[in-house]
Formats: structure tokens, sequence, C-alpha cells
């Protein structure tokens, strides 16, 4: 199966992402890179499964699986909605976790071997078993 993760730099970012069911990513500048995701956000559909990682010091862990509610809407553009500044490609998610369950980068890469936790890259899926999923999201719920 298919798992995306996506990236913060603060767990306060996937808190307000919690509270609104919707997940957005930063524009890009450069024009190939953003005509480039938005083609591989197509491929992340109702039904998809993913989990989000949080870079921020004194965190770096995987954290809250979620399911995909809604496709992507690529013509968006959320502007201090959810989060301060603009955020594209939009999605509602439903959360299958909570924030205060997760797994730490080295413990994730140990644990979830088929998940190549040194690639977290916004809608590029890692492919993963059902059992692997089911045990991400075992670990990961409360």
């Amino acid at each position: 199966m298919d798992l995306f993760c996506f990236a913060s730099n603060n767990l306060h970012n996937i808190q307000l992402g919690l509270e609104a069911g919707t997940w957005a990513v930063c524009p890009s500048d450069e024009s190939n890179f953003a005509r480039g995701r938005a083609t591989k956000a197509r491929d992340l559909r109702p039904g998809s499964r993913g989990v989000f990682y949080c870079s921020e010091p004194g965190v770096k862990a995987f954290l809250l699986p979620f399911e995909v509610t809604e496709e992507v809407d690529t013509e968006r553009v959320l502007t201090n909605t959810i989060w301060s500044g603009s955020w594209v490609l939009p999605f509602k998610f439903r959360p299958l976790g909570r924030l205060d369950r997760r797994v730490k980068y080295r413990d994730a890469a140990r644990r979830w071997p088929r998940l190549n936790v040194q690639s977290v890259t916004a809608f590029v899926s890692h492919q993963i078993s059902e059992d692997e999923w089911g045990q991400i999201c075992f670990e990961l719920k409360a």
C-alpha cells in the first residue's frame, strides 16, 4: 500500500491542521517543482493513508496517522486561514491517533524498515505492507 508522509517544522502547525481537519504545503518559488508536486498530489485520494513527521528540535518524531477524506484541491490557496501565510494543495483528513503518541525518528527507522524515514517528501508515497500500516497505527493510536 501507499503511505504518504507530511513533514512540519513544528508541532503547533500539526495541531492547527488537526483542529481544522486540513493539511496543506508551502508554495514553491520554482515553477517546475510546483507543477510536479501538483501532479503528484493527484495520487493522494480519499482513502489514502498518511502520517505526519515533526522535525521540531526535541520532537523529531512520526505522529498522527490519518486517512484522506477529500481530494487535494490543486487550485485553492489558503492564506492566513489555518496557518500564517500562504499554503497550497490543501486536503481534508480524518485523524487515526492523537498528537501525544509519537515514534522518534531513530526508532521509526528500526521499527518500520520499509518506510524510508530519510526521504519524507510531500505527496511522495512509500510502499509498505498492510501489516506495517497496522503496526504504525497501533503504535501511534491512544
